[in-house]
């Protein structure tokens, strides 16, 4: 009787030190869990042996109730770990996401932030208190796509096509955040007024600096054509027949900061596009079916042989546009390379883009593509 008694003090004591162990989790602005953190409180518990029983040697624990102690020369069984669940993404709002920045250039009208983990820009102006970012802040909480690839794109600040030469075919967009930054393969340099931000598109096999540098009342946003780096572009320096041969690969677009002060489909305002005299698309419109709005600057190429006459449209006369949300208002100014580029816009719901945000942007035709016709055969050259 004396026995079980004191097997019944010490259960007691075992359930209240399991009791005791509580487990808390840290989790970043984004709800991801980071690491655990358990905090224990130890009970110490003194085990008697049953009768007949012996006691444990000193150092060793007694088998729990119903388990075997291992034979010897076997080891005990490895407590098999519990997978943490992750916890679901939280929306953040934008002093939250202000949170995480660091300061890199300040003015007198503006301040210039900069998250390295997502390669987001904020723009902060001080007279409103507004905040312009770079990319979508909650992209990853997007529920008009369930592809996280889509969802990852809307985290970018450039986005790339390029050309094999070689092969005479062209790649549709790559998107800086899930090909560079994810990978950590994106270089931040902070530069005298704002930061340098290098993508190294692998497949692309190319290297592109962007420079997003604060001004006196605007920020300026630029790719330096001459710091691109084509590791498999054109050799003019090809000597013998087998590096002639190697597959060219070159870049023919790039388009720059395609979500800058995106907005979300509870936001109520307009984007400016310059179609014919100027155009407003409001935002939400529900016209996702709709093909996205793109326009080339001062209208087409002309260079460019067509075989069917296109559609008749208004040109675009005005290197301008702007996003325009309840009282704040961003305007962008393509000021070179204006003559080879093209306005896009696309609403919440766009049935090609699988997004819920509305955006408008400038891309740039670094190097243009044409079809011709031979012999009733067609090849792009680019």
């Amino acid at each position: 009787m004396k026995n079980k008694f004191l097997r019944l003090i010490a259960c007691l004591l075992a359930l209240a030190m399991m009791i005791s162990s509580t487990v808390t989790l840290v989790a970043d602005e984004n709800g991801e869990v980071t690491s655990p953190v358990t905090e224990t409180e130890e009970t110490p518990v003194d085990t008697v042996p049953a009768e007949g029983e012996e006691a444990p040697a000193e150092g060793e624990e007694a088998p729990a109730e119903g388990e075997e102690a291992p034979a010897e020369g076997e080891e005990a069984p490895a407590e098999e770990e519990e997978e943490e669940e992750e916890a679901p993404l939280v929306a953040l709002t934008d002093e939250e996401a202000l949170a995480r920045c660091e300061l890199v250039a300040e003015n007198d009208n503006l301040i210039l932030y900069l998250d390295r983990e997502f390669e987001r820009i904020g723009l902060y102006v001080k007279e409103s208190g507004y905040i312009h970012w770079s990319n979508c802040v909650n992209a990853l909480l997007d529920n008009a796509t369930n592809k996280d690839s889509l969802r990852q794109n809307r985290l970018s600040n450039l986005a790339i096509k390029y050309g094999n030469v070689t092969d005479l075919i062209t790649s549709s967009y790559l998107y800086s955040y899930r090909v560079s930054t994810s990978k950590e393969k994106t270089e931040f340099e902070l530069v005298d007024g704002g930061v340098k931000m290098t993508y190294n598109y692998n497949t692309a096999k190319a290297k592109v600096p962007v420079y997003f540098i604060l001004e006196d009342d605007y920020l300026e946003v630029y790719v330096k054509t001459s710091e691109i780096k084509e590791t498999a572009g054109y050799n003019t320096n090809a000597e013998t027949d087998e590096e002639s041969k190697q597959d060219v690969i070159v870049l023919t677009d790039i388009a720059i900061a395609p979500y800058m002060s995106a907005a979300t489909a509870e936001d109520t305002g307009y984007m400016f596009v310059p179609d014919g005299s100027g155009a407003i698309i409001n935002l939400n419109n529900g016209k996702g079916n709709y093909a996205n709005y793109s326009q080339n600057l001062y209208g087409r190429d002309i260079t460019k042989v067509r075989e069917n006459a296109p559609d008749e449209m208004e040109h675009s006369y005005l290197p301008v546009m702007a996003m325009v949300k309840e009282n704040n208002g961003l305007v962008m100014i393509a000021t070179d390379g204006d003559t080879h580029a093209t306005v896009n816009a696309a609403v919440n719901g766009s049935k090609s883009d699988q997004s819920s945000y509305n955006y408008c942007y400038f891309s740039f035709s670094i190097r243009s593509t044409d079809d011709y016709y031979m012999t009733g055969d067609s090849s792009s050259i680019i």
